[in-house]
């Protein structure tokens, strides 16, 4: 790892001297639990009690919102105009299933192919609740495919006597704008940085080391105004290099480290954090300063004021590969929309089962929301009910943050506060 010499002394952490306030928030919104394993969970639970959590609370936000006379599923009148609120189940004819798996390995096939996406024009749409099931009809043949599993929608459309539900409007759940920042002009620029998907013994990520800690000695400015660093997931390498390298990341900048699907922590969402056992040396170093943070994923903070929300990137990926969208910023897009982290679990994505509370449903929306193990950069500013005449510092604005995988892309993004503008590094 890079070694402190006297000609790095100007990159000091200690010219970090514009205050920071930082909160993890992992914990109070239901990501973490306070041991940092899942022994409370009872996996005999069935996954019905979390979609009819999720369901209540999601209805009851439409309630609140909007102006319309529900009605149930079971009740629907023939002929006339009704809303419906129900969960989206999409019968996907391609998408694999573990019965069928098991079937194969019975009957030895040739090997199926894991496809890039599943959907299919054979695909069907219903739309459900704790009364029943009533299979849709769009106008649009292709709105089906802007719809997942697990989705909670108002559907306004007729039932007739063939026992299809003809959808005229569709509705996603009123998403409330975020708490208005302190916005001062005078505010001296911070940065937030965020990598994903980073191999420590790769010579880009040792670029990316020296960048950080102020040892390439360039973009000094920024670097000095640099107050925390984001590993959202997938952090590999050999055990010990990875142990190294954030100690000596961490000992020059805070760091909040996520798990991905390739970490070694339970797969189910909420993932939780990397245990300290497998990170002796940066864990005995830092956390006592509370410069290496291990959270969850998803993960939730706020920086200035200023509220983060965001994953190591498998709820993108799983919404890309059972819908029609392709880019990782409209999939962020859409799962805002929706007011939840990851309405494909626990249908495609692993979660674990939930009796209560639905932790995933979106219960403050974020002035960032980001995805770490993309494709590609990507930054797009999303204005909640608003016109494009609004100004991006208009309260009601949001920040999705698409953040490359840097193994694949060597590409880190600084992020400025309190301007939210975002900026890729390359190394």
């Amino acid at each position: 790892m890079t070694n402190k010499s006297s000609l790095d002394e100007e990159a000091e952490p200690s010219h970090r001297s514009a205050k920071t306030t930082y909160q993890n928030l992992d914990q109070e919104w239901g990501f973490a639990t306070p041991t940092g394993t899942m022994e409370h969970v009872n996996y005999m639970q069935q996954y019905s009690q979390l979609y009819f959590c999720r369901l209540v609370e999601m209805r009851n936000s439409f309630e609140r919102a909007c102006h319309f006379d529900r009605i149930p599923v079971s009740q629907l009148p023939s002929g006339q105009v009704s809303w419906v609120v129900g969960i989206i189940f999409k019968q996907m004819p391609m998408k694999p299933t573990v019965l069928k798996s098991y079937a194969d390995d019975i009957m030895l096939p040739v090997p199926e192919l894991r496809l890039l996406n599943y959907t299919s024009d054979s695909d069907r749409v219903f739309v459900e609740d704790e009364s029943g099931r009533i299979e849709c009809i769009f106008t649009s043949a292709d709105h089906k495919h802007e719809l997942v599993t697990g989705m909670v929608v108002a559907l306004q459309g007729t039932a007739r006597e063939d026992g299809y539900f003809y959808v005229d409007l569709e509705q996603l759940p009123p998403v409330c704008a975020p708490v208005p920042r302190p916005w001062s002009e005078n505010t001296k620029t911070q940065y937030v940085c965020f990598v994903s998907g980073i191999n420590v013994s790769a010579p880009a990520a040792q670029l990316f080391l020296d960048y950080v800690t102020g040892c390439m000695r360039v973009d000094l400015d920024r670097v000095r105004s640099l107050t925390r660093i984001v590993i959202a997931g997938n952090l590999r390498g050999d055990r010990k290099l990875i142990d190294a390298y954030l100690t000596t990341l961490a000992s020059r900048v805070p760091v909040d480290l996520m798990p991905g699907a390739e970490d070694p922590a339970n797969a189910a969402f909420p993932q939780q954090p990397w245990h300290r056992i497998l990170l002796p040396q940066a864990t005995a170093v830092n956390d006592s300063a509370n410069r290496l943070v291990r959270c969850s994923n998803p993960h939730a903070f706020t920086v200035n004021h200023c509220l983060f929300l965001g994953t190591s990137g498998q709820n993108v990926e799983n919404i890309c590969r059972f819908s029609r969208i392709t880019s990782s910023l409209d999939a962020l897009e859409r799962l805002l929309e929706s007011g939840h982290l990851a309405p494909t679990a626990p249908d495609t994505i692993a979660c674990t089962p939930q009796a209560e509370r639905d932790p995933l449903v979106l219960r403050q929306t974020p002035h960032v929301f980001f995805a770490g193990n993309t494709d590609g950069f990507g930054c797009r500013k999303l204005i909640l009910g608003g016109s494009e005449a609004q100004t991006e510092n208009s309260s009601r604005t949001v920040t999705l943050l698409s953040i490359p995988r840097f193994e694949l892309r060597e590409t880190a993004v600084l992020l400025a506060l309190p301007e939210l503008v975002a900026v890729p590094l390359h190394f």
